[in-house]
């Protein structure tokens, strides 16, 4: 036998082995006992440790439904919303639109004199029925549409 100390290395790794599988074996089934002559584990712990465990991911699991219910019900009342202020928007654009058509018929006297003014269009401003020339916005009432026409007409 040598005193170079590799037998007393061996030990220590063997202890520290040994030390190893125990604590796990200990952690994986509970702690050994000894009644009545017979070795008995105490698994108790490790029946604890399970259950709090199961009851941590059910919790977790109940937790995610209401997440998930509360967000469709986010959901819907977003397309709720949304959908009200379409309706909304339509309407006001109906509305407006509605507001800016001419209600009162064109009379007879200012469809008249368009043939007269080739490209003009009739429109009603500040209550008054004009002749109106779109691309440049130059307007003239029908009293002086008919005088300008009554001028060209004198020479």
């Amino acid at each position: 036998m040598s005193n170079d100390g590799s037998g007393c290395a061996g030990q220590i790794l063997v202890g520290v082995l040994l030390a190893l599988v125990l604590a796990v074996a200990v952690a994986w089934t509970g702690l050994p006992t000894w009644d009545a002559g017979a070795l008995d584990w105490n698994t108790d712990a490790t029946y604890e440790r399970q259950l709090t465990e199961r009851e941590r991911i059910a919790e977790e699991g109940r937790t995610e439904r209401e997440r998930i219910a509360a967000d469709a019900a986010t959901s819907t009342q977003w397309a709720i919303t949304l959908r009200w202020l379409g309706v909304a928007a339509a309407v006001g654009v109906g509305v407006w639109a509605w507001s800016r058509r001419p209600h009162r018929p064109v009379p007879q006297q200012v469809i008249a004199l368009l043939p007269s003014f080739p490209g003009h269009v009739p429109e009603l401003i500040d209550g008054q029925w004009c002749v109106v020339e779109p691309t440049t916005g130059e307007y003239y009432t029908a009293t002086d549409a008919r005088r300008l026409l009554e001028m060209r007409n004198e020479f």
